[in-house]
This record gives structure tokens, C-alpha cells and sequence, in this order.
């Protein structure tokens, strides 16, 4: 379960970012790190995860970039 839960999380910040960012250099290493993660979780067997370590950057993220307006074609 926390696997999943993980992925979802990833997920969601990832649709923040989208949501919120325009198509930048940064917005561009944010989507990578996001990504990179996803393959690790999906490769990484679930007893190996930390989920409280693996949770908060990405909840301090979301919170980051949640707080920008959304782009104006949202």
C-alpha cells in the first residue's frame, strides 16, 4: 500500500507543477526528479521504501508550487 500511495503522490505533485509552472528549465528538472523517482519506487521492492523519508520533500513541493496562481490557460 505505501507503494501506491507513493506513486500517487507523485502523480499529484507532478499535476501541480504542470498546473502551475511554465515550460522552463526548472520546470523541466522538477518533471525529471519526478519522474526519476517513479522509476525507482516502481523498481525499488516495497519493504525498501521509506515512506516518511520518500513524503516530505514531495509534500513540501506540492506546498511550494500549490501556492502559485494557475496558469492562465487553466
Amino acid at each position: 500500500m505505501e507503494k501506491e500511495s507513493l506513486i500517487d503522490l507523485i502523480a499529484y505533485a507532478k499535476s501541480i507543477i504542470s498546473l502551475r509552472m511554465e515550460r522552463s528549465e526548472q520546470y523541466e528538472e522538477l518533471a525529471r526528479f519526478l519522474a526519476r523517482k517513479r522509476r525507482w519506487v516502481y523498481a525499488t521492492p516495497h519493504e525498501e521504501i521509506d515512506l516518511d523519508s520518500e513524503v516530505k520533500p514531495l509534500q513540501e513541493m506540492i506546498k511550494k508550487y500549490k501556492a502559485l496562481p494557475l496558469l492562465p490557460q487553466f
